[in-house]
């Protein structure tokens, strides 16, 4: 009887293991945030929407109108451009499209559906790296890691990726900081490292880096091949004096029209550094989470 007991207790561990190795139980606890999907098209088209509500007068509502008309005939004219330049083959290796999406593209008419379709997307995550006191320094150390997944063609010429790290106890200096972007095309993707950045001491990092590039790939037959940004990585070191049990982390991407500038700044968050875009940028995503040991 008590031999048949263990069995049993042996063989409910056994499947408990099992599935937590099937689902992934050990990923899903260590995951950081959740993935959170920002629709190009639907963010301005909630954006203009709020507008028009907190406008005090008609003038001013009849303004935001005509700037959300500008934008969606941007929009539209992206669009067709898009149909008229690339196969169906270069619209899903280039630009990571589905099948559901070129067909939007390939049937745009301007309807709020399609246009959600033909969208870019952004995906966004923000994760620790290390994390740990070394009481031989008496300092804390923190490296963080922000992802961004990018889908589509954005209306976009200029990006940034931002990073932030701070302490509920005291702030944190840069130490060290890097971003590799990956651009697709159809002959497959590159791996870029972008050098273009602006260290914020004691708060964050922003680097600043383009949407996508045209690479000749034959003088004679002026061939060219287009590569899209398609995910970046943002890795950022910090150091702290002492010993700092709660720290915050956070990650943003921003995008112009036209700057190639640094579209992010810095401010107090509820535990560490708040990261915020400057007038005209616009942010796609971010992402915070609270770390303790």
């Amino acid at each position: 009887m008590t031999k048949r007991i263990h069995f049993i207790v042996s063989l409910v561990l056994m499947l408990f293991l099992a599935t937590t190795q099937v689902l992934g139980l050990e990923r899903v606890i260590e995951a950081p945030v959740n993935y959170q999907i920002t629709n190009e098209y639907i963010q301005a088209r909630d954006d203009f929407s709020k507008k028009k509500n907190e406008a005090k007068s008609k003038d001013e509502k009849n303004i935001i109108n005509l700037a959300e008309q500008e934008w969606i005939d941007k929009f539209n004219k992206h669009v067709k451009n898009l149909n008229e330049t690339y196969s169906d083959e270069e619209l899903k290796k280039t630009f990571n499209y589905e099948d559901s999406q070129v067909a939007a593209i390939r049937n745009f008419d301007g309807s709020e559906e399609l246009s959600i379709l033909a969208s870019a997307t952004y995906t966004g995550s923000v994760a620790k790296s290390t994390y740990y006191y070394d009481a031989a320094t008496n300092k804390t150390y923190l490296t963080m890691k922000y992802t961004t997944l990018i889908t589509g063609s954005s209306l976009n010429t200029t990006n940034n990726a931002a990073a932030s790290i701070g302490g509920s106890e005291a702030n944190y200096f840069h130490t060290s900081s890097s971003l590799i972007a990956t651009y697709t095309s159809i002959n497959g993707s590159e791996n870029k490292t972008i050098t273009k950045k602006e260290i914020s001491s004691g708060n964050g990092v922003t680097f600043s880096f383009n949407n996508g590039y045209i690479e000749l790939i034959d003088p004679l037959a002026e061939t060219y091949v287009t590569y899209n940004l398609s995910k970046t990585v943002v890795t950022y070191a910090a150091v702290a004096g002492g010993r700092v049990s709660v720290s915050g982390i956070e990650g943003a991407f921003l995008t112009h029209t036209l700057s190639l500038d640094f579209g992010a700044s810095f401010g107090k968050g509820s535990v560490g550094i708040s990261i915020t875009p400057k007038f005209s940028w616009t942010q796609r995503d971010k992402k915070t989470l609270t770390v303790s040991f």
